[in-house]
């Protein structure tokens, strides 16, 4: 999994709003860098559970072997999870933010377009496909300079 040598390996967190206005869940594939990006309302555990379970139904079944999160109450319903998504759940050591670096950067990508200090409340479907976009469709230096999206979309053509 060190080695991102093959696609699957995901890491996730959740991002808070100022004042408990929202939250963004946030998933990221670690070798292809693409990210999955919704909003909840609470970090309550079934409610982050529920968002996660709807997130990767989207992606190919291929593209889901292991989830690696940090150790807040927000992902209790883990198993849950896993049997959900068919996936292994592992969780960071605590303290340990390197652990999951590639989620923590993205996390900070996320933050040029909504700073800690802002408001969650607007965070809708436009913004979460501008998010989307800035983040998947930028080329990366450590992707060749191909966009996570296109990234994915070539696994995904050569998967089983």
């Amino acid at each position: 999994m060190e080695t991102r040598s093959t696609v699957g390996h995901w890491e996730g967190d959740l991002i808070q709003g100022a004042s408990k206005s929202g939250y963004l869940v946030t998933l990221v594939e670690r070798r292809t860098r693409f990210t999955l990006v919704d909003r909840t309302m609470s970090k309550e555990a079934r409610e982050v559970t529920r968002t996660i379970c709807r997130m990767f139904n989207t992606t190919s079944e291929a593209s889901r072997l292991t989830l690696t999160l940090d150790n807040g109450k927000e992902f209790a319903r883990h198993e849950r999870m896993a049997t959900k998504t068919g996936m292994d759940i592992f969780f960071a050591h605590p303290y340990h933010s390197w652990e999951r670096g590639t989620n923590e950067n993205t996390n900070g990508l996320i933050r040029r377009l909504h700073p800690k200090k802002v408001s969650f409340r607007g965070i809708g479907t436009a913004a979460l496909k501008r998010i989307d976009t800035f983040l998947n469709d930028r080329p990366r230096k450590c992707l060749g300079w191909m966009t996570p999206r296109e990234k994915m979309a070539a696994f995904l053509a050569s998967a089983p």
